[in-house]
């Protein structure tokens, strides 16, 4: 696939300026560790543990934005960046990217 430009709406740049972007690839998975196919798993011990060490690393950050997929492992994960994502609740079945926090 080739990159994309992104054009920046010039009434939206100033909005953006000065804003450092944090990239979390989501904790792991069941699938990380199963040699049997699970479309949507959980997270594993070893996920939830690490969940936990980047919610003392995100206390700290002042996260504005959260942009996450709509799947378990990876709302598991961004409870981690944001206290205001439930990751229990029902996972959506329109797969698209969500904005589940704002501060």
């Amino acid at each position: 696939m080739a990159a994309q430009e992104v054009e920046v709406v010039e009434s939206n740049e100033a909005a953006f300026r000065g804003k450092t972007v944090f990239i979390v690839r989501h904790a792991q998975g069941q699938h990380n560790v199963s040699p049997r196919f699970q479309f949507d798993p959980p997270l594993t011990d070893a996920g939830l543990k690490q969940v936990r060490r980047q919610k003392k690393v995100s206390s700290t950050l002042g996260v504005d934005l959260v942009l996450v997929s709509p799947l378990r492992r990876t709302l598991q994960t961004a409870s981690g960046v944001s206290a205001t994502i439930d990751p229990s609740a029902p996972v959506p079945r329109r797969r698209t990217m969500q904005c589940l926090s704002r501060a």
